[in-house]
């Protein structure tokens, strides 16, 4: 199996997960900025909770993966060195989030129930 037919095999199998969590994100208001607001402004941590809930369940999958083989812990197939594109990516995604408000879910989601 060559290089490119093991990416295939990563975009498809990637597309069914990515657009339910997506869809249960958008349906349960899920946004990382708005959990840290709560918990300093409002000293709420029920979405915060959620976070911790999310890391601690990816953190067991990826390991259960990689004790059964399917994933190498190094290097990890996708994952190169970072050079001066991820800090120039970096640097305009944090302009993006501030100009869109602090949250990339938010105004997205807004624009979609807008046109409607």
């Amino acid at each position: 199996m060559s290089e490119y037919d093991v990416l295939a095999v990563i975009a498809v199998t990637s597309l069914l997960p990515g657009l339910v969590a997506g869809v249960m994100m958008y349906r349960v208001d899920f946004c990382v900025t708005a959990m840290f607001r709560d918990l300093f402004l409002m000293h709420d941590i029920f979405m915060l909770r959620q976070l911790f809930v999310l890391v601690f369940i990816s953190m067991l999958l990826f390991e259960s993966d990689r004790l059964t083989g399917w994933i190498q812990p190094y290097p990890f197939p996708l994952l190169g060195a970072p050079g001066l594109a991820s800090l120039i990516g970096s640097v305009l995604f944090g302009i993006g989030m501030i100009r869109a408000g602090g949250c990339v879910v938010g105004p997205c989601t807004k624009r979609v129930v807008a046109v409607r």
